[in-house]
């Protein structure tokens, strides 16, 4: 697990955000998979045989944006993946940048 500042792709004004990024070496997310893992009751195949409703990830994004952030994966199948959740930083009174 890795936690830094950066400056999100596609952010406006240069945003800056707190990155909280989990990297597995699992098995990976096929890619015909990898824009419906966030969906309600999505499973993998490979892990239907698995207990598990398919709720978590679609949660844990609602949260994410809930909160002005967001969720999101890359993966290489068969080599493992990287979730990064995202939250934005703003402005305290002292100027010093603090998770909103």
């Amino acid at each position: 697990m890795r936690a830094e500042i950066r400056t999100r792709d596609g952010a406006t004004g240069g945003q800056r955000w707190a990155a909280i990024e989990v990297i597995d070496t699992g098995p990976g997310i096929p890619s015909d998979q990898v824009d419906r893992i966030f969906d309600e009751f999505s499973r993998l195949k490979i892990h239907e045989d698995k207990p598990g409703a398919g709720l978590g990830l679609a949660i844990a994004r609602r949260v994410s944006r809930l909160l002005g952030g967001d969720l999101t994966v890359t993966s290489v199948d068969g080599r493992g993946s990287a979730f990064t959740l995202w939250l934005p930083l703003e402005s305290d009174a002292s100027g010093e940048k603090t998770p909103a």
